[in-house]
């Protein structure tokens, strides 16, 4: 550089010192500045001009121009690069407002120098100056990446192919003073830097080597590279190096792709389904896939001796496909080919002209046998036409309506097919065969055509078709013909019986319209109302055309999957009686019977729907299942006062049965002592105890629990009960106890005797809430409940009278025994049955509760009434010993007694009743009562609070007899009634006490459903058995424990 600077300036006119002073500025000054950059102390900017270039040195702190002896230090640290320009006297040193330096340096383009110069330049100088421009914008222009490398290998110099190549910094800041392990550190790790060394410090070229480096971006480069010293500007090593790189990756993948392209076109020509013939310009054939050697029989020896003439048959639809060919280069369509044992098949081609790898032209031939799809096509152009007929002839046949329009249409089309042949169909109403003039198809050339229809075994038509010209009927004309002669047939059928249709449509619609009954015809997808008579008018309130606009759903109250879900079994026929609420258009709701069925009318099936108005029946049978449910929460809470040992539990068992016939969740019971005070008597659950009214409600009167509010008052008066299904703060004022489930509703009856109220029953929380239904339900239980905790009070009273009195109790007990045992005698006296009476069989059975208790209240007979008839009696008498069997005696000798007077059943309880109320002041009695007719089955009897007696039918059902009603002894003026059943031969009836079901284990009843099961399990059994095996399953399910007395009576008619 300071070489090049004394030639400008010489050239410049300029003088020594002046030349000298520029070169110790410029070189000390840029190494310094260099120095500061590598540590990071001084900025360096550069500015390119279209004339000159400018570059900055900036310190952060102000140091001097170097010595001269520093300047060789500056040269090498990046001053010694090839800079294609000139130098001006442009040097300036500024300092700037923070207190640093400042140095530009300016340097000038030739063309500048020259304008700036006293005299003009020598010419050896401006052809360097010109020849090194010229130098540098051919190595930038060319894509070969250029570099310069000093002995310590830092870039000098580098062309602009190689700036582009590289990312940030290096795209915009340059290069220089980069070592190669920066800038391309893969080409270092491949050994490159011992080999550049060796080239700088010897001189010489390193040869042409192809290296895998990865790109500073991380792409991965295939690249050839080589270094050559550069010993012009140095008489003496080490010398600078230029590094010559070119990037051969996109040759690489090229090459790479050909080859997996050969690969592909060779697996495809192998694996061809398709056989491929390669020919040359001769016609011969140099080679052949698979397929092909397959498809024509050839051995694979033989291709290279076959021609393609040797392979085609030569005819006009060769000559087209070779014009074809020579004049585009390609040609397809259809040729006939020949295989190698000279048979001929129909083909698809395709051929197509290329130049092999030696230059040579040659012809790719595609072929694939198509004679399967020619069958194939054939075929369907022939099941075409025969579609289309067929076709053809359902719309001209779906037109006509009448029988002889039918035919005429036929046998046009008939005509049409067959190219005018005359076409007759007729029936036959004979039943003994067809007319002997009748021609039947043979598969001969003939021209008539005659196939007869058969149905049932006779014949019932023919149809004839005459051909103009005789012909060859092939079997798919037979079939069509056959197939045309069974269409016109039920068409035919069909137009007659859609006239038919149409005249039972009217007679239906004219029912439809003028009866009585509320009918509705529905769209069973959607549900919609799509018409109705002049009752469903009436009835619903609505005008016909708004009861057409309406769905179903819009006049059923169920939810509307309910709804859909029964239209959908109605439909299918799964089912057909619904009962619905229906809601009329004046927002009554009334309860409807609904008789529906599908029906097809006018083609279109509809959902029929008959319906009658049960508002009033629904209502009815709703009270009296209520009542019903009433009378045996009653009749199980008499019982569990039998059962119960203490007040306690017998509160326990009152609150279930409250509970179960409300829903509740939980209960209390509690009562008014003489203090005034209210104490409890049982809650339902014991673990409840903790946090029950027994430690916080058992010292404060009701009044102070159950203040303010119309119904708490009404029920401390002793009036009436009450509910709230939001129970307020107000309800206890003093706070449930700790523990206690929070009140979501509240119900509470007052429990009262002899007219003062003596206590309470509460329930609380029923999914849902409580309703008045359930008041009505737990109000007409509250008498029950009192009477039976009045009952166990006063035995409770009493047991402690008897503790008191124990050495009576023991003279008693003597006495007792002594009566007892005639008791017993008395006992087996009137459960005496005979095994057989009057074509029945019979088996009974007696068994005592407790081994001590040996008599109890439980009685069965049968005996004869009048001639042909005999009565069927089984009772139970609350209570246990000796005086539950005085009041069976009475029970069953009243019920002989008045059975002579009168065998209707109802007759018979009522007297039995009476002669019990006035009889019997305490307890009560269930009986069945049934009189059976031995002739014919017929059984009429009458159930006083009995359990449900069960009929075991011969063909294996199982039926329930009707409910039992109210028990004897209980009610003056009660009433029963008479139901009625039939006893067929080999059917079996069976009697028994609630003993037999109400059998426990671990808290479970035995039930009803495990007695039924029992019952079809011994089915085998014989009628005398038949008990004592029922008998056997119980006490095996209660572990041996009956919890009552148990009577069973089981009959079956032989």
């Amino acid at each position: 550089m300071r070489a090049f600077i004394e030639e400008v300036g010489s050239q410049a006119g300029l003088s020594s010192s002046r030349v000298f002073d520029i070169k110790v500025a410029v070189s000390e000054a840029c190494a310094n500045a260099i120095e500061h950059v590598a540590e990071d102390q001084v900025d360096v900017s550069t500015r390119m001009f279209h004339d000159r270039l400018e570059v900055d040195v900036a310190s952060p702190q102000p140091f001097l121009v170097p010595s001269p002896e520093r300047s060789e230090r500056g040269r090498h640290r990046g001053l010694g690069l090839p800079i294609m320009a000139s130098l001006s006297d442009h040097l300036a040193v500024h300092t700037t407002p923070e207190g640093g330096t400042l140095i530009t340096l300016t340097f000038y383009r030739p063309s500048v120098v020259r304008e700036k110069a006293e005299d003009p330049l020598p010419p050896s100088v401006r052809r360097l100056v010109e020849q090194n421009a010229l130098v540098s914008s051919i190595v930038d222009a060319v894509p070969v990446s250029m570099f310069v490398l000093d002995p310590d290998l830092r870039f000098q110099w580098a062309n602009r192919a190689l700036l582009d190549q590289l990312q940030e910094p290096y795209c915009s800041q340059g290069v220089v003073g980069a070592t190669l392990t920066e800038v391309i550190p893969s080409l270092a790790e491949l050994g490159a830097s011992e080999k550049l060394r060796r080239v700088s410090k010897r001189g010489g070229r390193t040869l042409p080597k192809e290296e895998t480096v990865r790109h500073t971006r991380g792409d991965v480069l295939h690249v050839v590279w080589q270094a050559v010293s550069l010993v012009g500007d140095k008489p003496t090593p080490p010398y600078d190096i230029l590094l010559i790189t070119s990037d051969i990756t996109d040759r690489r993948r090229a090459e790479h792709g050909l080859r997996e392209s050969e690969e592909r076109f060779r697996s495809l020509y192998d694996g061809s389904p398709d056989a491929v013939l390669l020919t040359r310009s001769d016609g011969s054939v140099h080679s052949a896939n698979a397929a092909a050697r397959q498809l024509f029989q050839l051995p694979e020896k033989m291709v290279p001796e076959t021609t393609i003439s040797a392979l085609v048959v030569a005819d006009d639809r060769l000559t087209a496909a070779r014009m074809e060919h020579n004049h585009h280069g390609h040609s397809t369509g259809e040729l006939t080919f020949r295989r190698g044992d000279g048979a001929t098949f129909e083909g698809e081609f395709s051929s197509h002209s290329f130049l092999s790898a030696d230059g040579r032209q040659e012809t790719s031939l595609f072929v694939r046998d198509i004679t399967e799809r020619k069958r194939t096509e054939e075929a369907a152009r022939r099941a075409a036409e025969s579609n289309a007929f067929r076709v053809a002839l359902d719309d001209a046949l779906r037109e006509a309506t009448d029988p002889e329009e039918i035919r005429v249409a036929a046998a046009h089309l008939l005509r049409q097919l067959f190219g005018g042949a005359e076409a007759t169909y007729r029936e036959i109403l004979e039943e003994t065969g067809i007319p002997a003039s009748t021609e039947y198809a043979d598969g001969r050339v003939r021209s008539r055509l005659s196939l007869p229809l058969f149905k049932g075994g006779h014949p019932v038509a023919e149809l004839s078709v005459c051909a103009p010209q005789p012909r060859l009927w092939s079997e798919t004309d037979m079939a069509l013909i056959a197939e045309t002669a069974e269409r016109i047939w039920q068409a035919i059928e069909r137009a007659r019986a859609e006239k038919a249709l149409r005249e039972s449509e009217e007679r239906f619609r004219t029912m439809f319209e003028r009866h009585t009954a509320v009918m509705l015809l529905l769209d069973p997808e959607t549900g919609a109302i799509v018409d109705g008579n002049t009752a469903a008018v009436e009835f619903y309130g609505y005008s016909k055309e708004q009861l057409t606009r309406m769905r179903i759903e819009d006049i059923n109250m169920l939810p509307e999957a309910e709804v859909a879900a029964g239209r959908r079994e109605a439909f299918a026929g799964q089912h057909h009686k619904f009962v619905f609420p229906h809601r009329l258009a004046d927002s009554q709701v009334r309860w409807v019977d609904v008789y529906s069925a599908p029906m097809d009318l006018h083609g279109t099936t509809l959902l029929f729907s008959v319906i009658h108005d049960i508002t009033e029946r629904k209502e009815a049978e709703d009270m009296t299942a209520r009542q019903t449910r009433i009378v045996e929460g009653i009749n199980r809470i008499f019982r569990e006062a039998l059962r119960a040992p203490t007040l306690h539990a017998l509160g326990r068992q009152c609150l279930l049965v409250a509970e179960d016939m409300t829903g509740s969740a939980f209960g209390f019971i509690g009562e008014i002592r003489g203090d005034g005070l209210l104490y409890p008597i049982a809650l339902t659950d014991p673990d409840m105890e903790g946090a029950a009214f027994s430690q916080s409600v058992g010292h404060r009167k009701l009044p102070t629990l159950l203040v303010g509010g119309e119904h708490p008052s009404s029920m401390l008066n002793g009036n009436q009960g009450f509910f709230t299904n939001t129970p307020a703060p107000s309800l206890f004022p003093q706070g449930l106890p700790a523990g206690h489930p929070t009140l979501a509703c509240f119900l509470g009856v007052p429990l009262q005797e002899g007219g003062r109220m003596m206590g309470m029953l509460a329930l609380a929380n029923r999914p849902g809430g409580y309703g008045q239904e359930d008041l009505e339900t737990v109000t007409a239980l509250a008498p029950a409940i009192s009477d039976a905790l009045s009952r166990k009070r006063a035995e409770e009273e009493l047991r402690r009278s008897e503790e008191r009195h124990l050495a009576l109790a023991r003279e008693k007990e003597r006495l007792y025994e002594e009566q007892r045992t005639i008791a017993q005698k008395l006992q087996m006296a009137f459960i005496h049955v005979p095994a057989r009476i009057g074509g029945l069989s019979v088996g009974h059975l007696y068994r005592s509760a407790t081994e001590a208790a040996r008599v109890g209240g439980d009685f069965y007979d049968v005996f004869s009434v009048r001639e042909g008839s005999i009565a069927i009696l089984l009772g139970d008498v609350a209570g246990h010993g000796i005086d539950a069997a005085r009041a069976a005696t009475l029970s069953k000798d009243a019920a002989h007694a008045f059975s002579h007077q009168s065998v209707r059943p109802e007759v018979v309880l009522r007297r039995v009743n009476e002669l019990l109320v006035e009889s019997l002041p305490e307890g009560f009695v269930t009986m069945f009562f049934g009189v059976l007719d031995l002739a014919t089955g017929a059984l009429r009897y009458g159930s006083a609070g009995h359990p449900q007696p069960l009929l075991r039918r011969e063909a294996g059902g199982l039926d329930r007899l009707k409910l039992g009603e109210l028990p004897l002894g209980v009610f003056s003026d009660a009433t029963w009634t008479t139901s009625e059943a039939t006893l067929k031969p080999g059917d079996l009836l069976f009697l028994y006490t609630d003993g037999l079901t109400e059998a426990r284990r671990r808290g479970h009843l035995f039930g009803e459903e495990a007695l039924a099961k029992a019952l079809r399990r011994h089915r085998r059994s014989r009628t005398v058995d038949l008990p004592q095996n029922i008998l056997n399953d119980v006490l095996q399910f209660s572990g041996g424990v009956l919890q009552d007395d148990v009577a069973i009576l089981a009959l079956k008619r032989n």
